[in-house]
């Protein structure tokens, strides 16, 4: 199991397999922490979204997050 203690995690609700609420305790398990909003100390923004002019994306990118998208972070979790 990966240890994701006390890095921040945004989740978007586009992802393909996983839904929001699973991707979301996947996080909080592994002893990470969900931010619903984009904050400038949010680590991983995770969205399959690869140029999207939402608001969610654009603060984002702008604060300097990284994005990871669903492949991304699975893999994070292992």
């Amino acid at each position: 199991m990966a240890d994701l203690s006390l890095i921040k995690f945004c989740i978007s609700d586009d992802l393909d397999t996983l839904s929001v609420e699973s991707a979301k305790s996947k996080v909080i398990e592994n002893g990470g922490i969900i931010r619903e909003d984009i904050t400038n100390d949010l680590w991983y923004y995770v969205t399959n979204k690869s140029n999207a002019n939402d608001a969610h994306f654009t603060k984002a990118k702008d604060l300097g997050v990284i994005f990871l998208d669903e492949q991304q972070f699975l893999k994070m979790l292992e």
